[in-house]
């Protein structure tokens, strides 16, 4: 299932963008590109200059706003009760986390920061309003570095370290703390097998979105569903379950 919702018209995005005239590229990115959006979904606009002069412009200008998790200015507005998000990055930062991603020899332990992680996905989404060409440029050297590896092996861990601390809790009887602990476990499983299938969209609240365009290798959507909302729940031998289902992903990839 894809989103109904119409992304806004080039006149429309030209209008309403401050500073697109001297972006050396600008792309359409987030939910309704991606295909997850709803009548509430937001418009995300991603304005990437050449010049560090223009971002620190920008970024002095009275309606613009620091992004509460990467730092990046950020103009937010309504139109048509549409929320508007525009975030403003530097081109040669792109350049610099892309070529960061390249060079890496190990998919373990990679200090990518979760802003850094959001932004290579939108890239990979994103739909070019402007600098066609340097978007996706930047969008086959994603698709072509060890990013997916990496995320993969990521998520991979994260899933360890819950349901070990699940199985932890089962030895002291506290079944309850346990199961959610499984649960979170089996939830970036599933999230490594979206990952190691390209599937990189970072937000848990997307997941089933992802799922219902397709399984991620053996986890279907009611696979997923059946143990996130815990629907045969019985206490220890639910947690026992989960953490081995969990664990078969792991070979699985």
């Amino acid at each position: 299932m894809t989103t109904t919702v119409p992304l806004p018209s080039q006149a429309v995005i030209a209008e309403r963008v401050p500073e697109l005239d001297r972006a050396a590229a600008a792309f359409l990115s987030g939910s309704l590109v991606a295909g997850f959006g709803h009548a509430n979904s937001d418009v995300d606009v991603y304005v990437c200059f050449a010049r560090r002069d223009d971002l620190e412009r920008v970024r002095a200008a009275a309606d613009v706003v620091a992004e509460p998790v990467s730092g990046s200015p950020v103009a937010v507005f309504y139109a048509d009760t549409v929320r508007w998000d525009v975030e403003f990055v530097l081109a040669e930062e792109i350049e610099a986390l892309i070529g960061r991603v390249e060079a890496l020899e190990s998919v373990e332990k990679v200090p990518l920061a979760d802003p850094e992680i959001d932004l290579l996905y939108r890239i990979t989404v994103g739909r070019p309003v402007l600098g066609a060409p340097l978007v996706e440029a930047w969008q086959e050297r994603i698709a072509g570095s060890p990013l997916r590896a990496v995320l993969t092996s990521r998520y991979l861990d994260f899933a360890d370290t819950m349901l070990d601390d699940a199985l932890g809790l089962l030895e002291v009887e506290d079944v309850h703390a346990a199961a959610y602990c499984a649960r979170l476990g089996f939830e970036w499983a599933t999230h490594a097998l979206l990952a190691a299938d390209g599937r990189i969209c970072p937000s848990d609240k997307w997941r089933i979105a992802q799922l219902r365009n397709g399984p991620a290798g053996s986890i279907a959507l009611d696979d997923y569903l059946e143990i996130v909302e815990m629907r045969d729940f019985d206490g220890r031998r639910w947690v026992e379950r989960v953490v081995d289902r969990a664990r078969e992903i792991a070979f699985e990839l």
